[in-house]
């Protein structure tokens, strides 16, 4: 037997990049798309309304076509908290890092926009990496992901000043608003403000970025720092830039704060401007068993873990206040994120008699709409059971949709007795489903039949 000590796989890491930087492009959080639609009303501008519904159109037409909901896909900015007690299954985390940039701006058709040098050569390394990468050592044996697309245009208008310890909070309160109105509409607002303050010159910054990690709505633990973080929101929002620029109420959706012990004779304040188009993602990666000493009682329990995450996930989004159809697509995308083979997934809807396609992620369907006696989806609705077919080419009930379909897997969501629905599952390998799936996905069927 070997090192029986859990590892983290480098490997790992960059496909953990790798699809992270792919998604944050255009998969937006729901709660970025929440809150605009929830500014929209509070805008008084005609031309601001005007702006903010363009840009909620702008991401979903990106969510669903899976295109980039911003031209500049930004420069990529990785946090890697690493635990003190972590163990990697070889050298090279910094390289690991920088090839799932490489291979996610590659494989996602983003636009790379890094140059080897500032001033002596600014040719495009044609691969946006370097990545900005900072590392942090903490408690712990796990690895923390934090990946950031960074557009230009905002990161421009980011600036620090050394305030004197007398100008106070009213001080750094002034320096924010000033930075806001100075920008205008340079950063494309509604912005987002980052604001470290304390520690000295670099660690400050470092903060400002870092505090745009935090989710929309999260506020500092500390209620002095949670409330400037309020004070500072309605401060910007009275200032009149309004969306893009051109005037209105609407000109920052969030700020946060991080503060840290500095010098007696400093008050370093840090702002990190972000644009509308807030792109970041955080995952925690854990060490695994090498494979040699790895039974299945612990792939079983891996993936336990793994569906229990995908469950809170969804159950998270049933909560989210977010509209089914648009709940449905989320809940499509966390699908195919956790569970790679998870090729086509899609919902179809009870109408009557028939099944009627709902929200998917991937290719088109020809089979809009399925009557109940047809096909596998119309054999699940019928039989009220889930149906696994592990090669869909020796089942006559397949209703062809893609060449590439090997298997099927389609569960029924039931509400009151009844089939309100169902989840249908395609993947491009044979057999790719079995067991833990169907547990996985009636889990999923029971979770979603509460918004039914």
């Amino acid at each position: 037997m070997g090192n029986s000590n859990p590892t983290i796989s480098l490997d790992k890491v960059t496909e953990t990049v790798r699809a992270l930087v792919k998604e944050i492009s255009s998969q937006l959080d729901p709660k970025l798309l929440e809150s605009f639609k929830l500014a929209l009303p509070k805008e008084e501008s005609e031309t601001g309304r005007a702006i903010l519904e363009q840009l909620i159109k702008n991401f979903e037409l990106a969510r669903d076509k899976r295109l980039p909901y911003c031209q500049d896909t930004g420069a990529c900015v990785v946090f890697a908290e690493i635990g003190e007690n972590a163990r990697f299954d070889r050298e090279g985390l910094l390289e690991a890092i920088n090839q799932g940039v490489a291979a996610g701006y590659q494989e996602g058709f983003l636009r790379k926009s890094i140059v080897k040098d500032p001033l002596q050569d600014r040719t495009n390394t044609g691969t946006n990496t370097p990545a900005m990468i900072q590392a942090e050592i903490v408690p712990g044996d796990k690895l923390k992901l934090s990946v950031m697309a960074k557009g230009g245009g905002c990161e421009n208008m980011s600036t620090f000043k050394s305030l004197p310890p007398s100008a106070g909070v009213e001080g750094v309160k002034k320096f924010v608003l000033e930075t806001v109105i100075n920008s205008g509409g340079n950063p494309c607002p509604p912005i987002f403000l980052g604001i470290g303050i304390g520690g000295d010159f670099e660690k400050c910054a470092i903060l400002a970025k870092k505090a745009l990690f935090r989710e929309i709505g999260e506020r500092n633990p500390n209620p002095f720092y949670a409330n400037l973080e309020m004070q500072i929101l309605e401060l910007v929002n009275k200032s009149g830039v309004g969306p893009m620029g051109l005037g209105g109420r609407v000109t920052c959706l969030d700020v946060f704060i991080e503060a840290f012990p500095c010098h007696i004779a400093s008050l370093p304040v840090a702002i990190n401007v972000e644009c509308h188009a807030h792109r970041t993602k955080t995952v925690m990666l854990e060490g695994e068993l090498p494979e040699e000493d790895t039974a299945e009682s612990v792939i079983a329990t891996t993936a336990d873990l793994s569906s229990q995450e995908t469950l809170s996930q969804i159950e998270r989004l049933i909560q989210s206040g977010l509209n089914r159809d648009e709940i449905l697509r989320q809940t499509a995308f966390v699908l195919q994120q956790n569970f790679p083979k998870y090729g086509w997934v899609g919902f179809y809807l009870m109408d009557g008699e028939e099944l009627v396609l709902g929200p998917y992620l991937g290719l088109p369907s020809p089979h809009t709409r399925i009557k109940l006696d047809s096909g596998i989806c119309g054999a699940a609705a019928r039989e009220g059971k889930t149906v696994l077919v592990n090669d869909v080419s020796q089942d006559s009930r397949y209703l062809a949709c893609s060449l590439d379909t090997k298997s099927e897997i389609v569960v029924p969501i039931w509400k009151e007795g009844k089939i309100v629905g169902e989840i249908d599952i395609d993947s491009d390998k044979l057999a790719a489903f079995d067991g833990r799936d169907r547990e996985l996905l009636e889990g999923v069927s029971a979770v979603l039949s509460k918004m039914f």
